[in-house]
């Protein structure tokens, strides 16, 4: 009995430490709400530029060029950028790859 219960713990310490590896970032296949949606929570973050005067970033719009790509405009009333875009996903998370400022 002592070892069956060891190693039905054994089995499911593995699965479970499978599980979280067993999926890599992707190509993302996402709507145009989702991607908008990341962005606009994330504006921030992904900003190689700071908002100036106490701005905080916003999107105003964002338009996919692809499946895995989109273009994002976004201010802070102060000053407005536009960025090329690229997402990935892995299992369900949603992250930005790339995030480039158009000068």
């Amino acid at each position: 009995m002592k070892r069956i219960t060891i190693l039905l713990f054994l089995l499911t310490l593995a699965a479970l430490l499978y599980i979280p590896f067993r999926y890599e970032w992707t190509t993302a296949t996402i709507t145009q709400e989702e991607g908008r949606t990341y962005l606009a929570q994330h504006i921030t973050e992904l900003s190689p530029e700071k908002a100036v005067l106490g701005g905080t970033w916003y999107v105003t719009d964002f338009q996919f060029t692809g499946n895995d790509q989109g273009i994002v405009w976004y201010e802070d009333g102060h000053i407005a950028l536009v960025a090329d875009v690229t997402f990935e996903k892995k299992g369900g998370a949603l992250r930005v790859k790339d995030f480039l400022v158009r000068k």
